[in-house]
């Protein structure tokens, strides 16, 4: 028989069995049902006792069970924290670059020339997508190494022609995407 269920067949058993099952109304009425239950009662304290064990025993394990959860929680969030730092260097491998002339300004030579001038080459359309898949988001557009010139957006906005995803454009003068490897 659990535990709830002894609980509440002794507690039936003492209070309906004083006086063939009148209510208590008394401290001599429950001193009477305690002398005529002792046995009863002495097996319920044995019970609550074991019950309690187990409840404490039980609380113990979960305690335990609980910091193995933590340790493992702290573990992966610092995996994350490591990935986010990852990603951030990565993505941060292709940047955005316009000339010291102002914005879209660079024909495609000359956004090549600019990139090498900086120790670095235009991206290409596969850097610029893996820099895009890492969180890259530039609202100004630039020449890749194919000759096109793409704006990678990751959430749609009006002023950065409300598209999202990297969108290639028709233009004559551009800014550069370049890539640091």
């Amino acid at each position: 028989m659990a535990f709830k269920e002894l609980m509440i067949v002794f507690i039936f058993g003492i209070f309906t069995s004083i006086k063939g099952g009148d209510d208590v109304t008394s401290m001599e009425d429950l001193s009477y049902a305690i002398s005529q239950n002792g046995a009863k009662l002495n097996e319920l304290k044995t019970q609550l006792e074991t019950g309690l064990n187990e409840i404490i025993k039980l609380t113990q394990n979960n305690r335990k069970f609980m910091k193995t959860i933590r340790r493992e929680i702290d573990a992966d969030n610092r995996v994350l924290m490591d990935c986010a730092c990852e990603r951030k260097k990565y993505r941060s491998n292709v940047y955005h670059i316009q000339s010291d002339a102002g914005k879209y300004m660079l024909s495609f030579t000359e956004a090549k020339a600019l990139c090498e001038s900086k120790g670095h080459r235009l991206a290409t359309p596969d850097q610029l997508q893996a820099a895009y898949d890492l969180g890259l988001q530039v609202c100004k557009y630039g020449w890749v190494s194919d000759g096109t010139v793409q704006i990678p957006m990751q959430m749609p906005r009006k002023s950065c022609w409300n598209n999202r995803g990297i969108t290639t454009l028709t233009k004559l003068k551009a800014d550069a995407f370049c890539a640091k490897d």
